[in-house]
């Protein structure tokens, strides 16, 4: 064998050497490449799917945060309604206070004038008495009512800006997830789809004005529960009483208070006492119109 041939094999040798070694090169990097786009299509499912899954409980959150809220607010119709009930009371007890207060000075000044009057006077200062610490009490109870309602009432709007902040949180966290999402896919070429954002409520659902009407309904007091300031009256929505309506409430010719109905049946309807002159009874009229 000649010198060139035994070159020329030994250079075929190396090439074929080095030929292989740049095949299992390209093989090793082919599978890296491959593990890595398997590696990256999982995560990309996987935050997909974090996404939807994420979507279903803001989904599920928000619908959570407006039933609470609406009955929140239902809630706290009712106690302002009763909280302007008690704080219409309490300044008629007020307003009573001060006219038995003068009536007892003046009383008290006429006893001391009048000696001969000092029995009876005396009488009337001590019934004037037990009457104003009847109302006196009154007055610390109703005072006490409507602390209470304040305190309730703050507490339902508490809870009403914690769901909010909640809202607000999830809202948040998915548009972070989204942007993640995005910034994975653009990797490949592709775009990330648009949602739409998610607008958390502001107002406050406001309780339906009271309606007074004019079409000359009449009844009677059936019912009276003085505790809670509700009063029944003895026709309903077969008569044409409807939600919201105000009944003016006389004794003869006086003016006993109005009641602003909140459930009406076929014959009858139950109210809240507004502007209490005095305590209703059974048996008082009722009208639309005085």
């Amino acid at each position: 064998m000649s010198t060139l041939t035994k070159v020329l094999v030994i250079l075929l040798s190396i090439s074929a050497i080095f030929l292989c070694a740049g095949v299992v090169t390209y093989v090793a990097s082919a599978d890296n490449y491959k593990q890595k786009y398997e590696s990256q299509r999982n995560g990309l499912s996987a935050a997909q799917q974090r996404e939807r899954q994420a979507q279903d409980d803001l989904n599920a959150a928000k619908q959570e945060y407006d039933r609470k809220e609406a009955s929140l607010s239902t809630e706290i119709a009712g106690l302002k309604t009763q909280n302007e009930q008690l704080a219409a009371n309490l300044t008629e007890k007020d307003r009573q206070v001060s006219q038995l207060t003068a009536r007892l000075e003046s009383i008290a000044k006429d006893g001391q004038n009048v000696a001969i009057a000092m029995d009876n006077n005396q009488r009337i200062l001590d019934n004037t008495l037990a009457e104003l610490n009847k109302v006196q009490a009154e007055k610390i109870k109703l005072d006490k009512e409507l602390k209470e309602t304040t305190a309730t009432l703050v507490e339902k709007m508490s809870v009403i800006d914690t769901l909010k902040t909640q809202n607000d949180r999830l809202v948040a966290e998915k548009a972070d997830l989204d942007k993640k999402i995005s910034q994975i896919m653009t990797q490949y070429g592709q775009t990330a789809p648009v949602t739409a954002p998610v607008v958390s409520r502001q107002d406050m659902v406001k309780p339906a004005a009271a309606t007074t009407s004019d079409i000359g309904l009449k009844g009677v007091v059936t019912a009276v529960d003085t505790k809670n300031s509700l009063a029944e009256i003895s026709i309903g929505s077969a008569n044409g009483v409807r939600q919201d309506m105000k009944f003016h409430v006389t004794r003869g010719a006086e003016f006993v208070c109005d009641i602003l109905i909140l459930d009406v049946d076929a014959d009858r309807a139950v109210g809240i006492l507004d502007l209490v002159r005095q305590q209703p009874k059974a048996g008082d009229a009722v009208s639309t119109n005085l």
